[in-house]
């Protein structure tokens, strides 16, 4: 009996450290940015030909995307949520502020590269820091940068690529829309919303560019893996009615533009009144998650949540309460 309830007590331990090995995580890491506005059109951070001449390209093949901000994915054993957007870029390549910059803090690279700088932008170039960083990482930082000193333009030099030593992946850029501390992660979209090369933005990150139109939502999704875009799996929607309502799942989205790798992004839909059932006057409060089913992926994690805040949460509403937390929601008045 002892022998048979010690084994029964070991299999229970066993499956409940497993169960949380494939990635919850509720690190407060996303900054949710919402709507289609742009707060300002960046420069990109390579220029033709890999010089200072100040020209932008969004366009060569080596600086195609590798994955997208708040993109899940597999890494090290195990799955996770990307917190920047990977620009794949030769060794050899430099890298340019998006815009007029002073230079916040510069980090040496270590054993794996882990070389960054995080940078403050003049978004309207007015001659004041407006409260926009930038976290470029994976790169050999250019010598002589100074924090809180070194004032950039767009013709100089952040740094160059590294090769990520030891980690297997090729040499890239990790671009992060960040805060002052370089510790939070927010959609480039806000950034990159009139570059069509990188569709308009919305390749920059997993989930982005949210509308209304009357009662529906529309938002992008799309998965990037080398250059290649898929729409997802699907789009769950979560909900309630009221501020004290139930939780529920209601209907997955509906795509309503197609995407391919050439230029085009997938766009999904939902009526919020219609899929909700609720009526004038009432309040909807709802989440997405967006399924990926592309690219190197673990069955274990392969979702991410609109709005997003926390690294790894997990994914029904049931789940995030047991875990002693509250879904992150938007909210929707229905008129």
């Amino acid at each position: 009996m002892k022998k048979t309830l010690s084994l029964l007590l070991g299999m229970i331990l066993f499956f409940s450290i497993n169960t949380q090995v494939f990635a919850i995580s509720y690190v407060d890491q996303f900054t949710e940015y919402y709507y289609t506005g742009s707060v300002g059109t960046a420069r990109s951070p390579f220029h033709v030909g890999n010089t200072d001449a100040g020209a932008d390209d969004f366009s060569l093949p080596t600086h195609r995307i590798n994955g997208p901000n708040n993109q899940p994915r597999y890494l090290s054993g195990s799955s996770d949520v990307h917190n920047g957007t990977d620009l794949r870029g030769d060794s050899t390549y430099y890298v340019y502020p998006m815009f007029r910059s002073i230079v916040r803090s510069v980090t040496a690279p270590g054993t794996v590269n882990n070389g960054n700088v995080v940078v403050e932008y003049d978004i309207d170039g007015n001659g004041t820091w407006d409260g926009y960083y930038a976290k470029y990482m994976h790169i050999n930082p250019t010598s002589g940068l100074v924090a809180n000193t070194t004032v950039l333009t767009p013709t100089n030099k952040i740094g160059q690529i590294d090769i990520l030593r030891g980690s297997g992946w090729p040499p890239h850029l990790h671009l992060q829309d960040t805060n002052s501390s370089g510790s939070s992660s927010i959609k480039l979209f806000r950034f990159f919303r009139g570059v069509q090369n990188w569709g308009y933005g919305y390749y920059m990150d997993f989930l982005a560019g949210d509308a209304m139109v009357g009662n529906s939502l529309y938002i992008s999704v799309n998965s990037m893996d080398d250059g290649v875009n898929a729409a997802p799996t699907r789009v769950e929607f979560y909900y309630k009615i009221g501020s004290s309502g139930s939780w529920n799942q209601g209907p997955n989205m509906t795509q309503t533009g197609v995407g391919n790798s050439s230029g085009d992004y997938y766009r999904y839909s939902i009526d919020l009144k219609t899929a909700s059932g609720a009526s004038s006057g009432q309040t909807v409060y709802y989440y997405l998650a967006a399924i990926r089913g592309n690219g190197t992926i673990s069955s274990s994690y392969n979702w991410g949540l609109w709005p997003q805040r926390y690294k790894m949460p997990n994914k029904t509403p049931a789940q995030i309460i047991a875990d002693g937390y509250t879904p992150t929601v938007q909210s929707y008045y229905v008129p």
